[in-house]
């Protein structure tokens, strides 16, 4: 699944809600992210939060994630995050188990408040690196992310009014 319900222990805490479940268990030909900047409306994403990156499944059409890791400090260039994703290895026909080479990436979040942040865009901070999904390959990308617009409105009423 693309999201999941989990209670995790961090540093003594327990937090419910969504996490992100990569679909395989042990990485096949796996590609090594370096994250080296991850902002959410552009200030930097906050520990307790998560980063998933997600493809396409060729049979379903279906988003799959196929790497996530939690934030447990601010992300830069010198406390950079690693992140595994595991290719497809062919083991489970008709359904994909890990990305497949030559795909883009889909990256989201979810901060450590438990709000999903789809809108995630990417950059290259240095050339010479992956920028679709490779087996074996590596990518150091940058990530921003912008929050959901709100549905709601707040309109202030004076006391006693109805």
């Amino acid at each position: 699944t693309a999201l999941g319900t989990a209670l995790v222990d961090l540093d003594g805490e327990f937090i419910t809600g969504p996490q992100f479940e990569p679909i395989w268990t042990t990485p096949f030909n796996p590609m090594t992210f370096y994250i080296t900047e991850a902002l959410l409306d552009g200030l930097n994403l906050q520990p307790g939060s998560q980063i998933g990156i997600f493809d396409i499944d060729p049979g379903t059409g279906a988003q799959i994630c196929v790497g996530a890791a939690s934030v447990t400090q601010i992300i830069s260039p010198s406390t950079y995050l690693e992140m595994i994703a595991s290719m497809n290895d062919g083991s489970v026909p008709g359904q994909s188990n890990g990305f497949t080479p030559g795909n883009p990436f889909i990256f989201k979040f979810i901060c450590q408040s438990g709000v999903l942040i789809e809108q995630v865009n990417y950059s290259f901070p240095y050339p010479g690196y992956n920028q679709v999904f490779a087996s074996l390959g590596s990518a150091i990308v940058n990530l921003s992310g912008t929050s959901p617009v709100s549905n709601q409105q707040f309109i202030n009423l004076n006391q006693g009014w109805t």
